[in-house]
C-alpha cells in the first residue's frame, strides 16, 4: 500500500525550442529548476495533505492534522532531468506505511487489554510505559479474539458511551468510556511518534470503523499540483536561458579586432556593435 508516488513527468511542452537550442537551454537552466522543485515539492505535499485534512474534518480528528502536519514538510523528493524531461519522485512511505499505520491499532489494543485485566478502567498515556510489548505487532495474542465485539466496544468508546461487558456467565460489567476516545487518539499519536501514517486513511478513508472518512485521492491531488507548478517553474527557467542564448552574439573575428595597432578582445554593446579600446584608450566602433 503506498510508498513512493508513480513518478511524475515534467516536459518541454510549454518550450518552443527544439534540438540543440533546447538541450542547451536544459543543460543552463536544470540546476536551478532542479533546486527550486526539490525546496518546494515537499511544501506542496504539507499543502495538499492540509487540504485534504480539513476537507475530512470532523471526522477525520484533529490531533491526527495537527500530527500529519506537523511532518508533511519532510518528506523527501528527487529530482532529475532524464534528456529533456524532469522526473520528480515523492517517497510517502517516510511519513508511514500500512505496517505503522496497524501498529498503534494492535498495540493499544494490547494496552487497553492489559489495563482491563489489571483492573485499570481508563486510559492514561503514562501507563504506557508499564508494559513492554513487542514493536511492532506480529500477532500477539488479543484480551478479546471477538472481532464483532471489538468492534461494538470500540463504537461505544468513540460515542462515550456505557459499555456492557458479558463474562462466559452472563454477567454484566459496566465500562463507561467517557473520554476514552480522545485518549486513545493521543496515545495513538504518541506511538506514531516520528511517523504519521494517518495520511493513509486520507487516502484510502475509513469505511469500516469510525471514525468514518470518505476517500480523499490525496496522490492524486500531490501530482496534479506538482505537475501544475513544475511545468511553470520548467518553462520561467527554461525561457529565460533560451532568452539569453537567442540574444547572444558571436565575438568579432581576429581580424575585426586590430585597429589603431591595437588588437583586444571585443565588448558587445547594446547598440548592436562591437567595440574594441583603441590605441589611446578610446572606444572605436566598428561596424560588423
Amino acid at each position: 500500500m503506498a510508498g513512493w508516488m508513480p513518478r511524475i513527468v515534467i516536459d518541454s511542452s510549454g518550450v518552443e525550442a527544439f534540438g540543440k537550442e533546447l538541450a542547451q537551454a536544459v543543460s543552463e537552466a536544470g540546476p536551478i529548476i532542479t533546486s527550486v522543485l526539490r525546496y518546494n515539492v515537499p511544501l506542496i505535499v504539507k499543502m495538499v495533505l492540509e487540504e485534504a485534512c480539513l476537507a475530512a474534518e470532523p471526522n477525520f480528528p484533529r490531533i491526527y492534522t495537527e500530527h500529519v502536519l506537523s511532518l508533511a514538510g519532510t518528506v523527501p523528493a528527487t529530482v532529475e532531468f532524464m534528456g529533456s524531461d524532469v522526473v520528480v519522485n515523492v517517497d510517502l512511505d517516510y511519513l508511514g506505511t500500512s505496517t505503522d499505520l496497524e501498529r498503534a491499532y494492535h498495540r493499544h489494543a494490547l494496552l487497553a487489554s492489559l489495563r482491563e485485566l489489571n483492573g485499570k478502567g481508563s486510559h492514561h498515556s503514562s501507563s504506557m510505559s508499564q508494559y513492554r510489548l513487542e514493536d511492532p505487532y506480529t500477532g500477539q495474542e488479543l484480551y478479546n479474539e471477538e472481532v464483532e465485539k471489538r468492534q461494538e466496544f470500540w463504537e461505544t468508546l468513540v460515542e462515550g458511551g456505557t459499555y456492557v461487558s458479558r463474562g462466559p456467565k452472563g454477567r454484566g460489567v459496566e465500562i463507561n468510556t467517557a473520554g476514552m476516545y480522545d485518549q486513545t487518539l493521543i496515545d495513538r499519536v504518541v506511538i506514531w511518534g516520528n511517523k504519521a501514517p494517518e495520511w493513509l486513511i486520507l487516502e484510502y478513508g475509513s469505511h469500516e470503523s469510525s471514525p468514518y472518512v470518505a476517500p480523499q485521492d490525496v496522490t492524486g491531488m500531490m501530482e496534479e499540483a506538482i505537475i501544475a507548478y513544475g511545468n511553470d517553474v520548467y518553462t520561467e527557467y527554461t525561457n529565460s536561458a533560451l532568452q539569453n542564448i537567442r540574444s547572444y552574439t558571436p565575438r568579432a573575428t581576429s581580424e575585426s579586432t586590430y585597429y589603431g595597432g591595437w588588437g583586444e578582445q571585443p565588448m558587445y554593446s547594446d547598440l548592436g556593435k562591437y567595440q574594441v579600446r583603441g590605441g589611446g584608450g578610446r572606444f572605436a566602433p566598428i561596424n560588423i
